[in-house]
């Protein structure tokens, strides 16, 4: 940034500040694009520019403003994220919102700062809400940084390691060498050194000079010792191994040896770790074993084992730890050119070589030796081994059933976690406690919360309050768990003034509400006693455990026998165990359940037929026969309390009549209406058909915007599917097509498809009384077939629609899009056939069942071609790509369970549920399913037909 300040501040010559101002002015125009330069050209000072690139880019009105608000209450933090940096970018933000006059208050800022980090800081949170003031931004943000210092200290340390690069002895570093004791600051050593000559220090500072042969008995002791990785250091060994070419850097700074070769490990274990490197990067450790170093020698190639290295892929060279080295005996003496490493009973092992500034190791002379871990103890196998009993233990080495295991003669010693883990609770005593003499002497309490839903006033929580003496319970709903204090001084309040009398003692569980400062500061200067009870023991606050959860029904009422005091439908095996029962009787009664509906039930003897339905608790009864029907009726009134409702009129929102002549009539006129009047309709200009067949819906026509489809949310298009939907399946199959369609778009609906669904009811409005008519005697049972190739314009699928008729009247229909694309109209009508077959089946053996008369089914289709498919059972390659199951179609036209025919497009009945059709052919396709409007006949009672025997209550 460039501070202009007065000329006289610092008494400049006019000269003087022009060269400055020019060189201002270069840096400004080198640092911006070329577009910008029209923006300043007019511009003859740097202060000029400056101001003017500020009045650009630096806007202070309300979209500014906007988008810094925004961005500061939509900050969130990532656990990845450093917290420094967060920090940065949040109070930069709320330092530009300053600038522009738009102060926010602290408590604001606080809130939203704490609802910015991860929610592993949850904790935290948690403690900076509790308490009565909220701290400052400030204070909130040194604490925010502290809490993610102590957090980094916890995390595990990472292994260090320092490559070193270019020259890395200097003078200080040789003086350390020659006399590392001296400090920097110290004058130079003039005595020589009375072993090896040299000057600088002292004999017993010399790296030449022996150790003791105590101490190297020691440091050998001390190298046979080896605990589990990463713990502690592992040991440094020498074997005779393999061959390898690579060098190894001797690194003073590397904390274990690594390698990042995997070839040149002997054995590895697999390990997920982090190496700290000197330029402050990192990278992974993959894994720790033993690997070889392999150095060519005049004897032959030799070789050294290093236990425990790193497996780091990532190295550029192999590295060698100078520290590992030394903790086992071993002695570094870096020189002009070589570094030697030395024993005092091997001699010389290694001898590293200086190239560029770094020491690798080359040939020793050396002779191999091998340090080995001392025997396991009994007690760490019986770690490694889960905790093996000591017999056991003992058994396994006897018999040398594990490979490599030794264990000395000591015993077992005991083991602590072998104990606790064995340890079990007593349980607690069944009998409760005497109860306190007088009303409050004891209250118990708890929290119950954060609930799932909130309540009607927002509230998260609630506290109970219970009188020991009493069990008086109070319950208080809270929105947050720091109102506890205020619901237990209303309760205290209340509870004093109603009974005269005094709390003594408040028990509650640890919880923090309970053990805040404030809470136990209002409880000592009441003189009330607190009792807490045992951490994970909820049984000492049981009065909270009845109300709070469920209590366990006794198993001896004493005797009795309890009826549960709740409807049929509320429980949950109720309509099994209600269906059995029916069941039972009516197999009782000579009639059986058919094997394709087990809830319609027959009973056939010679001419006479009976046959009951049934719906829950709803049943109908139907019979050509008087007295076979009432003698069945008193028998059901035998075993069940019911209620006769004398002949069918109405049953499921369906009306049901008898003509004089036996013709039976099924409607939905009143159901209608209902929906009419629900959806606003009444008053509406009526239509031909439901659908317009000159207007496809499509998903091009749904909402694409948020905003648009919050629009559409308010209108209840779902409901006014699902209405429709029972009506089409009941009573009305020329709304089928309709339904279906309309059902697509449930999830996205736009306006356009609002209009068509509104346009079914101005179709039913007209059509109100449209109903199915049944003649007596009227003949067989036959299906229509047929498909919409392509119907679907969004994803190119067929429609498939199929009727049954049982004489003049449809009896089941469908129409629904195929589940998968067809390449041709042949192959849509084939997989329409298969699924029409299905229910022909089903409604054959049903028929075949009850009346005995069903032989085969017709089922005609508009499509030779798909009937010469059907009929052909040889497999080509027009059908070869064909889903499997819709060749069943094949195999029921060889066993004659349906009969294919050909009918001409025009005559075809399906059509109608395929696709939208203008009114004449939809009239047509309607009448051929016997739809007709049945207003102005009058109905006949009768009583062999159908009667309903309803609200049956076992």
């Amino acid at each position: 940034m460039i501070v202009f300040q007065e000329l006289s501040e610092y008494k400049l010559s006019e000269q003087k500040w022009d060269i400055s101002d020019q060189k201002a002015k270069a840096d400004l125009i080198l640092s911006i694009s070329p577009l910008e330069l029209r923006e300043i050209k007019d511009c003859e000072t740097s202060n000029e520019i400056w101001l003017k690139l500020a009045s650009i880019y630096e806007s202070k009105g309300p979209a500014r403003k906007a988008t810094l608000l925004k961005r500061l209450i939509l900050s969130k933090m990532n656990d990845e994220q450093n917290l420094n940096d967060f920090l940065r970018e949040f109070f930069n933000c709320v330092d530009k919102l300053k600038a522009m006059d738009l102060e926010i208050a602290d408590d604001l800022l606080s809130i939203l700062l704490l609802y910015a980090i991860p929610d592993s800081y949850e904790s935290f949170r948690v403690a900076i809400e509790s308490r009565d003031e909220l701290p400052k931004p400030e204070v909130l943000k040194i604490k925010l940084l502290e809490e993610f210092e102590a957090r980094k200290n916890r995390e595990p340390k990472h292994e260090d390691a320092m490559f070193a690069r270019g020259k890395c002895q200097s003078k200080n570093s040789q003086r350390a060498i020659e006399n590392p004791h001296r400090k920097d600051n110290e004058k130079p050593f003039k005595y020589k050194c009375h072993r090896c000559g040299k000057v600088g220090h002292m004999a017993k500072h010399c790296r030449s000079n022996p150790a003791p042969q105590s101490q190297q008995r020691r440091r050998n002791t001390q190298m046979t010792h080896q605990d589990c990785y990463p713990d502690k250091t592992s040991e440094f060994s020498l074997c005779i191994g393999g061959r390898s070419n690579l060098k190894w850097c001797l690194d003073s700074g590397a904390s274990s040896h690594m390698c990042s070769n995997k070839e040149m490990f002997l054995s590895m274990k697999n390990m997920k770790r982090t190496l700290s490197l000197a330029n402050n990067k990192s990278t992974e450790i993959m894994g720790t074993g033993t690997a070889n170093l392999e150095i060519p020698g005049s004897d032959g190639t030799r070789s050294v084992k290093l236990h425990d290295t790193l497996y780091v892929p990532d190295l550029r060279s192999n590295l060698l730890s100078v520290t590992k080295i030394t903790e086992k005996g071993f002695q570094v003496t870096f020189q002009e050119n070589v570094a030697i490493i030395a024993n005092q009973n091997l001699g010389t092992v290694m001898v590293a070589h200086k190239e560029n500034g770094l020491y690798y190791v080359e040939s020793p002379t050396f002779i191999a030796a091998t340090a080995e871990s001392k025997v396991p103890t009994l007690m760490e196998w019986h770690r490694r081994l889960g905790h093996l009993n000591e017999r056991s233990l003992l058994e396994l080495t006897r018999h040398e059933k594990v490979f490599g295991m030794k264990v000395g003669k000591e015993k077992l010693p005991v083991c602590e976690i072998c104990i606790k883990g064995k340890q079990t609770q007593s349980p607690f005593p069944k009998n409760q406690a005497k109860r306190r003499c007088r009303p409050l002497e004891l209250i118990h309490t708890d929290i119950c919360g954060p609930m799932r839903q909130n309540s009607i006033g927002g509230s998260k929580y609630f506290v109970t309050f219970i009188d020991d003496h009493s069990r008086w319970c109070e319950t208080y709903f809270l929105k947050n768990q720091n109102e506890v204090l205020d619901a237990f001084m209303d309760f205290k309040s209340h509870a004093e003034n109603q009974t005269g009398n005094k709390i003594k003692t408040l028990r509650s569980d640890n919880a923090t509400e309970y053990c805040s400062e404030n809470f136990q500061k209002f409880l000592r200067v009441n003189g009330i006693r607190h009792e807490t009870s045992v951490q994970y023991t909820p049984q000492q606050n049981e009065k909270l455990d009845e109300v709070l959860k469920c209590s366990k029904m006794k198993q001896n009422l004493d005797g009795k026998v309890c009826r549960i005091r709740k409807a049929l439908y509320g429980l949950k095996q109720s309509g099994r165990q209600w269906y059995r029962k029916l069941d039972e009787k009516l197999s009782q009664y000579g009639l059986k359940a058919t094997s394709g509906d087990p809830c319609v039930y027959f009973e056939r003897r010679g001419r006479e037929l009976t046959i009951a339905a049934i719906y829950v608790d709803d049943v109908i009864i139907a019979s050509n026969n008087n007295a076979r029907l009432n003698e069945l009726k008193k028998a059901l009134a035998k075993s069940f309390e019911m209620k006769d409702m004398g002949p069918i009129h109405y049953c499921l929102g369906i009306e049901i009549k008898q003509n004089a002549n036996g013709d039976i009539e099924m409607s939905q006129r009143k159901y209608i209406m209902d929906i009419l009047e629900r959806f606003r309709m009444m008053d509406s200009k009526t239509v031909e058909t439901p659908i317009d067949a000159s207007n496809k819906l499509s998903a091009e026509m749904c909402p694409k915007t948020e905003t648009e489809k919050a629009e559409m949310q308010n209108t209840p298009y779902r409901s006014l599917v699902g209405s429709l939907m029972y009506l089409s399946v009941s009573t009305r199959p020329d709304i089928a097509f309709a339904v279906s369609l309309l059902s697509q778009f449930n999830e996205n609906y736009g306006s356009q498809h609002w209009t068509a669904a509104k346009r079914v009811l101005r179709y039913l409005k007209k059509t109100a009384s449209y109903g199915l008519r049944f003649q007596r005697n009227s003949g067989a049972l036959m299906g229509f077939s047929d498909a919409d190739w392509g119907g679907n314009s969004d994803d190119r699928r067929s429609y498939t629609g199929y009727v049954f008729k049982f004489g003049n009247a449809a009896i089941s229909w469908e129409s629904r899009k195929q589940r998968t694309v067809a390449l041709s109209s042949t192959e849509a009508e084939y997989m329409a056939l298969s699924e029409a077959c299905k229910e022909a089946i089903h409604l054959k053996q049903m028929i075949g069942e009850i009346t005995g008369l069903c032989k085969s089914v017709v089922l005609q289709s508009d499509n030779q071609s798909a009937l010469k498919l059907a009929r052909n059972p040889v497999f080509h390659a027009r059908t070869k790509h064909i889903d499997i199951r819709y060749h069943f179609i094949r195999e029921a036209a060889e066993r004659k369970d349906v009969e294919l025919r050909y009918l001409p497009t025009g005559q075809m009945v399906a059509d109608v549920l395929t696709k939208g059709l203008f009114k004449p052919k939809h009239g047509k396709c309607i009448s051929e399913m016997g739809l007709e409007n049945l207003c102005g006949k009058s109905p006949k009672q009768f009583n062999n037909v159908g009667e309903v025997l309803g609200h049956i209550v076992d």
